[in-house]
């Protein structure tokens, strides 16, 4: 019985699971073989790069496992979200269920957040392969820009049969991820050269005419076609199949002599399944992001759809060798395009689509698998460490680990705390759907974060922040904010405003702020979102210096010509728009003077700047627009620190 889409957060009902698993990755103890230690040495954590030298005890590469060998398979929907999965359901059987993955016993959400906030497939799949958070662009790095160790890696060491495929290019971001090592995406020339030393037992995909002259013939064997490679006999060595002169075409066009996906799942099975130490294969359904970016409709679903028909075929292909354990696990890197699709569809027609956007969103995507091994991520809202650390424990035999919990400028807001102003005043404000509900405040070695709850327009509305660096002192520029600089529409917006404070000692010294919650979405544009700070030595009044900083929105909380989805749904905010502010960028000594005290001040104001909403925290008692001249402050949330920017007590309000 497939499980609907409504009841993802439930448990799966126990219907006629394909996989038939031998033991399961908690059966440790059935296991007559010593780990590698009780320091989880599998992974590194001692030190190592993670492979086995042969003296820890544990199996070393060139033995046979004592049980059935294992079969581990990761599916990456690039640019998945839930609505991607009801398009290609409603396409390949008429129900927004109808695909194969809902009937999954496991199944749960997953943010997908990166350390630059809104992430891409570079970092998402890095943590997909390593458990580690990287900012966006990076490949196969952690944050501090080291080398990271890799599911691929810990199954090299175990002697396992690997294989990466691909409907991208094979130097595209998520196979790059897993194979390659490189602080930027698009170096192509440079990650291809770096694939020829890092080529798994199988890699299948797009590229033949970026990568093969970096392919050394007399080691690997080279394939520039599809029938090309149905033809080659394996010899031993890695082998490559470059099947398009790009990308592979859409499932849609269904072009000759192009592979559909279910031939390369059973192709990656023929090449892979037979090795006496089990197969790890990871497989990309890249064209549902590439479609999304353009917003072809029809192309996404029916490369939705053909992504879960070669999941489909993998299960099939594992059920006709029940002895073995088997670990599948699917899931998105994120969601792009912000979809919407009908209730109803017709079998082979595209269902009736509505964009919000080109790319990227914040939104959770699904996560679906079968076997033993996945059974943690069952029921879980978790993040991309949680498949890593499955599929780690599936590969080790080790057991499962969760992640520790870690604060991501995501757009959720309970990890900075309880909201410490909340709003009193209804929505009497310009266009758009928008309210402001909470103001949150945190302080971390790291900087200062603001979280606010509510729901905010795509295109009508902006929200700033206020700062005051040293609540009390009475300096600043915001004493008076008498500010003049128009170089940007984000400082000619703030320009705009003038304060007329009851608070005493009140003077901002920086801004933050978002016009249009999309703009994050695309590059981040000075012009229209980040830090401006008024003082000398990082700016003026009349040259406000731009400071990096990170924003993300909670997607469900965006409104674009209808009530922001969460708002919608559930009658109420759920996340926010959220700020990390660094030291770094609000002090000359890149961390604030022990026992500083900040204030922060918020207020949702027109895109153009003509009017200035009754919308503030803290609120103020006005029921109609104040003059954007003259905009009342009698309090602000305040937070003091130390030297090393962590709090002293918890945000209050002051006075």
């Amino acid at each position: 019985m497939k499980a609907l889409p409504a009841l993802l957060l439930l448990a799966a009902c126990a219907g006629d699971d394909p996989v038939h698993p031998a033991g399961g990755a908690d059966a440790s103890t059935d296991d007559p073989q010593p780990t590698d230690g009780d320091d989880g040495g599998a992974d590194g954590a001692d030190g190592t790069d993670g492979t086995d030298d042969g003296d820890s005890g544990g199996w070393d590469t060139g033995e046979v496992r004592p049980d059935a060998p294992p079969i581990i398979i990761l599916f990456i929907g690039d640019g998945m979200g839930f609505e991607h999965v009801a398009g290609g359901g409603l396409y390949a059987t008429g129900d927004r269920a109808g695909l194969n993955l809902w009937s999954a016993p496991v199944q749960g959400r997953v943010r997908s957040a990166s350390l630059s906030g809104y992430t891409d497939s570079a970092a998402a799949a890095t943590t997909l392969a390593s458990g580690e958070r990287t900012w966006n662009g990076d490949i196969g790095i952690d944050r501090d820009g080291d080398e990271v160790v890799t599911l691929l890696d810990l199954a090299s060491a175990r002697g396992m049969a690997i294989g990466v495929v691909t409907t991208d290019l094979v130097t595209g971001a998520t196979p790059s991820a897993f194979l390659v090592h490189a602080d930027d995406r698009y170096e192509t020339d440079a990650i291809a050269a770096a694939l020829g030393s890092s080529l798994p037992d199988l890699l299948i995909g797009g590229g033949a005419t970026q990568v093969a002259d970096d392919l050394d013939p007399e080691t690997t064997q080279i394939a520039l076609s599809w029938p090309e490679l149905e033809d080659l006999s394996p010899d031993g060595r890695p082998l490559v199949g470059l099947v398009a002169p790009g990308v592979m075409p859409f499932a849609f066009d269904a072009v000759v002599d192009m592979p559909t996906q279910v031939e390369l799942v059973d192709y990656a099975f023929d090449r892979l399944q037979d090795d006496p130490e089990g197969m790890v294969l990871i497989f990309e359904g890249a064209r549902i992001d590439h479609a999304s970016h353009l917003n072809l409709t029809s192309r996404v679903h029916a490369e939705t759809a053909a992504l879960d028909a070669a999941i489909q075929r993998a299960l099939e292909r594992i059920a006709a060798t029940p002895e073995r354990e088997a670990t599948v696990v699917v899931t998105a890197d994120h969601e792009c395009g912000g979809l919407r699709v009908a209730e109803t569809g017709e079998v082979g027609v595209p269902a009736d689509s509505r964009w919000r956007w080109l790319d990227h969103t914040n939104s959770d995507v699904g996560v679906w698998g079968w076997g033993n091994a996945a059974e943690p991520l069952n029921g879980q809202r978790m993040d991309h460490r949680w498949t890593f650390a499955a599929l780690r424990a599936a590969i080790t035999g080790e057991p499962f680990v969760p992640p520790p919990d870690e604060r991501l400028v995501d757009g959720f807001l309970d990890d900075i705390g309880p909201a410490v102003a909340t709003q009193s005043q209804p929505t009497d404000f310009g266009a758009g759907y928008n309210q402001l509900d909470g103001l949150r405040v945190d302080a971390d070695a790291e900087g200062l974060w603001v979280g606010i709850d509510g729901a905010f327009d795509d295109d009508d509305n902006s929200v700033l922040v206020f700062v005051d660096l040293d609540l009390g002192a009475g300096t600043g520029a915001g004493a008076d904010l008498d500010l003049d600089d128009l170089d940007a529409e984000i400082d000619a917006l703030m320009s705009s405003l003038g304060f007329a404070p009851t608070l005493s000692g009140l003077g901002f010294d920086a801004a933050a702020g978002t016009i249009a919650g999309s703009e994050l979405r695309y590059d981040f544009r000075v012009s229209h979102a980040g830090l401006r700070l008024f003082r000398p030595p990082h700016g003026s009044p009349t040259n406000f210096w731009w400071q990096s900083t990170l924003m993300n929105f909670d997607d469900g909380n965006l409104a674009l010509g209808e009530p922001a989805r969460d708002a919608l749904d559930t009658g109420r905010t759920e996340g926010g728009l959220e700020m990390r502010l660094p030291w770094s960028q609000l002090y000359p000594a890149n961390l604030p003077a022990a026992g500083a005290t900040l204030g922060v001040f918020v207020v949702l104001v027109n895109r153009d700047g003509s009017v200035a909403s009754n919308q503030a925290l803290p609120p103020w008692s006005s029921a109609t627009a104040p003059d954007p001249a003259a905009l009342p402050v009698a309090q602000v949330v305040q937070i003091s620190v130390d030297g090393d920017g962590l709090p002293a007590g918890p945000a209050t309000l002051s006075p």
